[in-house]
Formats: structure tokens, sequence, C-alpha cells
């Protein structure tokens, strides 16, 4: 389905985005069914200044808003590379227009929406299942998201529900395309602020922490990247066949 597939490409950029939250807060949601086809495991650190720093477990990536800025931070063996998150869209957004239809009628909208369902336990928490319903579909077989309405995990639940505004946000320049994102994130995204998530799909909260959070946990570890040197990153790197006329651009 066009949400679910949207719940999977958010989770990487989930809780990036500032949020008011009046303590520190941590949470991990891993995977904890051993017969799920994927597993994974994301980490959210949260201060009380709205800086964010969420990462994906045995990835050499992680997001991070620092000072309201919105990043991606990827390590290697030749140190952090730092990416201002409005620049690679811009870059993706010039690649893009040449594999896109920029008409809305190329594009179908989404009918899919959330309904909420039974309550569930979640590990030792109790939240409301949404699941999602359609024309073909009206009754929802199925909780994809499980949310709790307890306060002191709140910050975790706004956090998710504005990295994903911000992503769709992201593409409103993205024409039809961007128009259609932005509507299957607006489902997502009103459940997510009705409290904090305790599975969304196969991954379930485990862990919470208040303690306080070291203030370097959310500090650019390098400058960001130009805009030159970000697009020079997309730019073919390979020689093309050499028994085939040049393309003609």
């Amino acid at each position: 389905m066009r949400i679910v597939r949207a719940i999977g490409a958010g989770l990487l950029l989930t809780a990036a985005i500032p949020v008011p939250v009046y303590a520190d807060i941590a949470g991990r949601y891993e995977t904890v069914d051993e017969d799920a086809l994927m597993k994974m495991e994301m980490t959210i650190e949260a201060d009380e200044h709205g800086n964010v720093r969420t990462q994906m477990a045995r990835l050499g990536a992680y997001f991070l808003v620092s000072d309201g800025e919105f990043y991606q931070v990827a390590t290697s063996e030749e140190g952090p590379s730092v990416i201002r998150l409005a620049d690679l869209m811009a870059i993706q957004k010039e690649f893009a227009e040449d594999f896109f239809a920029d008409r809305l009628e190329a594009w179908e909208k989404p009918t899919e929406t959330f309904a909420p369902m039974d309550e569930e336990t979640v590990g030792s928490r109790v939240g409301t299942g949404y699941g999602i319903v359609n024309d073909d579909n009206p009754e929802p077989q199925y909780a994809l998201l499980v949310i709790s309405d307890d306060p002191q995990l709140a910050p975790l639940g706004q956090a998710l529900a504005n990295s994903n505004e911000a992503m769709a946000d992201s593409m409103n320049g993205w024409g039809a395309m961007g128009t259609v994102l932005r509507m299957m994130n607006d489902e997502m995204v009103a459940v997510m602020r009705k409290g904090a998530p305790l599975r969304m799909m196969s991954i379930e909260l485990t862990d919470v922490s208040l303690d306080p959070i070291p203030a370097e946990r959310f500090e650019l570890p390098a400058q960001p990247l130009t805009i030159e040197e970000i697009r020079a990153r997309f730019m073919p790197s390979v020689e093309p066949p050499p028994t085939l006329p040049p393309r003609e651009d």
C-alpha cells in the first residue's frame, strides 16, 4: 500500500525536526518479532532546546537538527560528511525532473486513510491501534500504528510527526509528485500527533530514557558540504561506451 511505503521511507528521517519539549528524552524502536521479514532498530534523542538526533542501527549515517537546521551526517574512515537536507533535496529535484511527469493526472491520488481500532498492548504499554482503510476495505484489518496517550512520551510522537511533515514539505517544489506525497504523509502525521507511537509497522518502542543527554550529541562534526559539492556527488563518474556516439544533451 502507498501509505505503508511512505511510513517505511519516513523512518530514516523521523524525529529530526525540533519540537517543544520540556526535558531530554531518548527512545529506542526495534523489531521484536523473530519472524519479521525485516529487522530494524532506530534511536531518537531530543533535548529541551529542540535539538534532535535520529539514527538507524548498523548504518554509517544519522540525522541531526542543530539550531533549527536539518542535516544528514555520514561517517566513514575519511571522517564525517555533513549535508544540509534542504540542499540535498534541491539537487535531487534537479535530477528527478528528468524522470517524473509533472502532471497531477499521472499520479494516482491516495484514497487510504487511518482508522482507529481496539486497544493494544505493546510490551508493558497500552495504546490505540490504527489501521488503513480505503474504498475497497472500509474496515481496518491490522494496526500499522499503535499510539499511546502517555504525556511523558508525547515528545517522541511530536518529533516523529514533525519530521514526516518536514520530509513532505521538502518536496513541495516537486510539482504533482510532491502534492501526492504530501497527501499521503498528512494522513500519517495526523495519527502521530495523537501521542507517541508504541509500534510502527514491525518496530516497537522498547526503551525510554529521561536522563540528560550530552550536548555534543547534537553538534555538527564537520562543516556542511556546499551545494556544488553535493551536486558533484550525483554526477556520472564512469566513462560512456566508446563504441556509441556521444549523447546530445
